[in-house]
């Protein structure tokens, strides 16, 4: 056995005497020993998701569950793999799939680049199609969508003659990074990093937080760390921008499709989907018997519906608008999806008030944050969340902050909102942008040779860090403003 998988063997080893052996382990005095249990537990499958993958650790974490006696395997299980997250993701990925199959993403960058305003000077013509990335990663998979900018960003660098590594290419490709990263984090539709922080919370009190309450929040600090992701580009990066002012803009709409019937019916059908996310609680205060019947549906039932309509609904030729079979193979994220089970049933453990752990934490933290401001909680646990999700999965980031956080938040006794707190750590899980393991897209930009990997570290780490600062002290006070009342 090379050195390697001896080190391999090792992980694992220690992961799984963590996991099966961790209620025999000496503990502190007043932790019960499920408590001790399920947190070792914790540590041991954060190692593998760190050290081995988030796939095959997330089903070992549901099966090593059923040890804790105080659990239910058939109730773990229809908690977890029977939870509505999972299935709102298995059908979102499917329509976001659909959408992505049409040529919508790059309709919506020709449409931004092509107003007046964009075309006024070079600085114009980058703050919009940014701004049109951003805007698509509201209701779009970020690295699908990245992908599909990718198309468009090399056409540009083509018609431009940039070479790779170039400041201006470097500059665009950045952008273009950070755009899809933060529009990602600020609303929770068809995404699995916010979607999961808010399972996390309800998990843990029962409690629901609003797509709009999220989105209330997390929104306009979004837009504030875009204004200063451009002002850091304008004043601090300085590329020679002069290649911008040769490009035509009519080069890029050329070839373009008229809109069609698929991609008409698909669009159409995607924003329904979102508006019965969204509209439940637009409406409670003048409809509420309206609102609270849609809600009663849960978050699964839009997109369920969405993939039922495509898959019965046809287009010119007479196909389906969604191959179901192509879409559950190809357009779900199943390492997604199983890691999410194995996090809402360790959440719902962790919180599971006949173990414990949660009541064990808040006393014993509580006497150590008495004076402590909760802002400064607040942005060392969205600071931490966000350089961890730099180097590993978002999932993973948002799991183990809110596993910490939360308990404290929670036992603060009003002082700090945990709710407030869940949604912009779940945001911060999506300031993934500074190095190639930070998730999919930033690697594929990388790949790409246009963008020099110490330039992406630069300025990503800047953006992470002045992100925390804005989040803490804008996006917590707004969202305790929203999520009042909320534990």
């Amino acid at each position: 056995m090379d050195g390697k998988n001896s080190k391999r063997a090792g992980l694992i080893l220690l992961s799984l005497i963590l996991i099966f052996l961790g209620r025999f382990f000496p503990r502190p005095a007043g932790m019960p020993a499920s408590a001790m249990q399920v947190f070792l537990l914790f540590i041991g499958t954060l190692i593998l998701w760190l050290k081995i993958g988030v796939h095959w650790p997330s089903a070992l974490c549901l099966g090593a569950l059923a040890f804790i006696p105080e659990l239910n395997f058939s109730k773990i299980l229809a908690g977890s793999v029977g939870s509505q997250i999972v299935t709102f993701l298995i059908f979102t990925f499917m329509c976001s799939y659909t959408l992505a199959r049409t040529p919508f993403m790059k309709r919506v960058a020709v449409w931004f680049i092509t107003r007046k305003l964009a075309r006024r000077s070079p600085w114009w013509f980058c703050t919009f199609y940014f701004m049109s990335m951003m805007v698509a990663a509201w209701i779009m998979s970020p690295t699908v969508l990245f992908v599909t900018y990718i198309a468009i960003s090399e056409e540009i660098f083509a018609m431009l003659h940039l070479e790779k590594g170039s400041r201006l290419a470097s500059m665009i490709m950045v952008g273009q990074t950070m755009a899809c990263c933060l529009g990602s984090g600020m609303t929770p539709i068809a995404h699995d990093g916010p979607i999961l922080g808010l399972g996390l919370y309800e998990a843990a009190t029962g409690q629901n937080i609003s797509y709009t309450s999220y989105m209330g929040a997390c929104m306009p600090v979004g837009i504030l760390v875009f204004i200063l992701m451009l002002v850091l580009f304008r004043f601090l990066l300085k590329p020679d921008m002069s290649p911008l002012a040769d490009l035509d803009i009519n080069k890029l709409t050329a070839g373009m499709p008229p809109v069609g019937r698929k991609e008409s019916i698909v669009c159409g059908v995607f924003l329904c989907v979102v508006a019965l996310w969204v509209l439940p609680s637009l409406t409670m205060s003048f409809l509420p018997g309206i609102s609270k019947w849609i809600s009663s549906f849960g978050i699964t039932m839009p997109p369920l519906l969405g993939t039922i309509v495509l898959c019965i609904l046809t287009d010119e030729e007479g196909k389906p608008l969604m191959d179901y079979s192509d879409a559950l193979a190809h357009g779900v994220s199943w390492v997604c999806v199983i890691m999410s089970a194995a996090v809402l049933a360790l959440s719902s453990a962790l919180s599971n008030s006949q173990i414990g752990f949660t009541t064990y934490i808040g006393a014993a933290v509580k006497p150590l944050i008495a004076g402590v401001s909760p802002l400064v909680c607040v942005f060392f646990l969205i600071l931490l969340c966000a350089l961890m999700t730099n180097i590993c999965s978002n999932l993973v980031s948002i799991t183990l902050v809110l596993s910490i956080g939360l308990p404290l938040f929670v036992a603060s006794g009003g002082t700090m909102n945990g709710a407030a707190l869940a949604a912009l750590v779940s945001y911060a899980g999506a300031f993934a942008v500074a190095t190639p393991s930070a998730q999919p897209l930033v690697a594929i930009g990388i790949g790409q040779g246009f963008v020099r990997q110490d330039m992406l570290l630069k300025y990503g780490y800047l953006v992470v860090v002045l992100s925390a600062i804005l989040a803490a002290a804008i996006g917590y006070p707004l969202a305790y403003a929203f999520m009042a009342g909320m534990v």
